[in-house]
C-alpha cells in the first residue's frame, strides 16, 4: 500500500506542479496583452 500512496504523492504533485505553470503562463499572456494595449 506505501507504493500507492507514493505514486498517489507524486501524481498530486504533477498536477499541483502543471496547474501552476498554467497560472503563471496564463498571467504572463495576460499582463503582456495589458502592456501591448496600454502602448495602443
Amino acid at each position: 500500500n506505501g507504493v500507492h500512496h507514493k505514486l498517489k504523492n507524486q501524481f498530486v504533485s504533477s498536477i499541483t506542479l502543471y496547474a501552476l505553470i498554467v497560472f503563471v503562463t496564463r498571467r504572463m499572456k495576460y499582463k503582456e496583452n495589458t502592456l501591448f494595449n496600454a502602448n495602443k
